[in-house]
């Protein structure tokens, strides 16, 4: 019997074919992971240090503690350490809302384009276009200009060193340079300076409920009438001197998206 008010594990059934029998397995996971930790790995070491630029939320650690079962722990303490990087002098944050609603891809995906290529015309250096969407990306190549094409690296056109060390030489020779890329490509990429003094995020890159556990933890919130993803409204901000950027026009009418217009100083 659960304790009322606990939250509840995700449980489901796989089906799989192993030669001529048909198996059908069970499943049981802990929709948050705290009492796992708390039992199994805080309980057993003797000290933990615990580091991420993500672990503070709004400012505070409290849904980081939560999720990791350490809140209300007298033995775990928390502190928030500025960033070396100037980041209100580097770049600016810009998002703009279309007209278009996410839900009717077509539409978006048409003014999302239309808006891209508007944008990355004006590339005088490097920039990089990440999309969550491999068909939109693909339309978004399909709709580039001839003049255009030849200005653009699309990921898997090339291999990913081969790609990188084509955009750095162009950039450094003075020709302007973009990258068409998926979300996952951006991760670890180091480009600082010319390379990307433009980032356009096609929609905020939300991990999707696919699994149990997942889907169990967004039904556990909604029932708490907690917001699994918190919204918040769009943000323009005036050009530092001597910052790039512009508007990224890619943000959805109800959740708009925060996208990001970097420069180096």
């Amino acid at each position: 019997m659960r304790p009322k008010g606990a939250v509840p594990a995700a449980k489901w059934f796989t089906l799989e074919v192993d030669g001529d029998f048909i198996v059908v397995k069970a499943h049981a996971s802990p929709i948050l992971p705290g009492t796992t930790l708390r039992n199994h790995l805080w309980s057993a070491v003797r000290g933990a240090v615990l580091t991420s630029a993500t672990l503070t939320s709004c400012g505070h650690f409290d849904f980081f503690m939560r999720e990791a079962g350490l809140h209300g722990d007298e033995a775990a303490t928390t502190l928030e350490v500025a960033s070396p990087f100037n980041y209100a002098a580097q770049g600016t944050l810009i998002a703009a809302e279309t007209r278009a609603d996410p839900k009717n891809a077509a539409q978006f995906t048409a003014e999302m384009v239309d808006a891209l290529l508007h944008d990355i015309a004006r590339v005088e250096y490097g920039a990089l276009v990440l999309f969550t969407s491999r068909e939109q990306m693909r339309q978004a190549v399909d709709a580039l200009p001839t003049a255009m094409r030849s200005v653009v690296l699309v990921q898997n056109a090339l291999p990913r060193t081969q790609l990188l060390k084509r955009h750095r030489e162009r950039v450094e020779s003075g020709e302007p340079s973009v990258i068409f890329g998926m979300q996952s490509f951006g991760e670890g990429l180091d480009l600082p300076g010319r390379p990307v003094r433009i980032g356009l995020h096609h929609q905020a890159a939300l991990c999707p409920a696919r699994r149990p556990g997942g889907r169990g933890a967004c039904r556990v919130a909604a029932r708490r009438r907690a917001r699994p993803v918190q919204r918040t409204g769009g943000a323009r901000h005036r050009h530092p001197p001597g910052a790039v950027g512009g508007p990224l026009p890619f943000a959805p009418k109800r959740i708009r998206r925060m996208c990001t217009a970097t420069t180096s100083a």
